[in-house]
């Protein structure tokens, strides 16, 4: 807007300039000079016109104000860091692993224990009356489930502590042929809850220190023989037999060695 006044000023100035500069009588003058001062007129009335026009378009216009230093946003201190101390603490690990497994099938080891609780309580129901025709069912099918989860039986699954426990789970899973069989490889799984008895395999024996005295008895013999011998390797008593379903031999305190020749022997007296 001041230039616009500005623009005026100078207008109003050459006019005033022009009009104290005519003189003298020329009327043709007079004529040109009205003339002049009439379009200078119109261009005055033109620009407070459009003067006008810029006053009414920045009456309209936001209005701007300035920002005071109280304006300003106020700062607000951050508050100190605060360190954030963790404890990471690690637990230990524990001893008793999960089972591992293959397709369903348990594949960890078999225990002493676990057998034992499986086994122990048929194989000595057994062993309170053993029968062979009646040979407990439920500790064959027993021991058929433990051979289903192991190899080379049942591929890939579960081993057995030893090869000879794994060979008379074998046996046990049927009826192996003889009382006396059945307590061997009930022998030969050395679960400590099962109670067999004294059992004597084919060899020499000290007696009292390897043998205990007492009678034994073999079965289903073929080609058996035994013998007890005095401290200087005679003979105290002997048999052989061809073939027999039993055969019994007796030992006695005052006998220094026992040799079986019979297969496996169990005491029963």
């Amino acid at each position: 807007m001041k230039q616009w006044s500005a623009r005026i000023g100078s207008v109003g100035v050459a006019t005033i300039v022009a009009l104290t500069g005519c003189g003298g009588d020329d009327d043709e003058a007079g004529v040109g000079l009205q003339s002049r001062v009439d379009e200078l007129e119109n261009q005055v009335t033109d620009l407070e016109a459009e003067n006008e026009e810029l006053r009414t378009a920045l009456s309209a216009a936001p209005t701007l104000r300035t920002v005071e230093a109280t304006d300003a946003p106020s700062q607000t201190t951050p508050a100190p860091a605060t360190t954030v101390r963790t404890t990471t603490t690690t637990l230990p690990a524990t001893t008793t692993a999960a089972p591992t497994t293959t397709q369903g099938r348990r594949t960890d080891p078999f225990t002493v224990e676990e057998l034992d609780a499986t086994v122990a309580g048929l194989a000595n129901a057994w062993l309170a009356e053993p029968s062979g025709p009646t040979y407990d069912d439920a500790l064959a099918a027993a021991v058929q489930s433990l051979l289903d989860q192991a190899p080379p039986f049942g591929g890939i699954g579960r081993s057995f502590p030893s090869p000879t426990m794994a060979s008379a789970m074998s046996r046990l899973a049927a009826y192996p042929g003889s009382d006396n069989a059945v307590v061997g490889s009930l022998a030969d799984l050395g679960l400590p809850s099962i109670q067999t008895p004294p059992i004597v395999r084919e060899g020499s024996y000290l007696v009292g220190s390897e043998v205990q005295p007492g009678t034994y008895r073999a079965q289903n013999v073929d080609g058996c023989y035994w013998a007890t011998l005095d401290q200087a390797g005679e003979i105290n008593d002997n048999n052989f037999v061809n073939a027999a379903p039993q055969v019994l031999a007796t030992v006695l305190a005052s006998d220094y060695a026992f040799n079986n020749d019979c297969g496996l022997m169990i005491k029963v007296g």
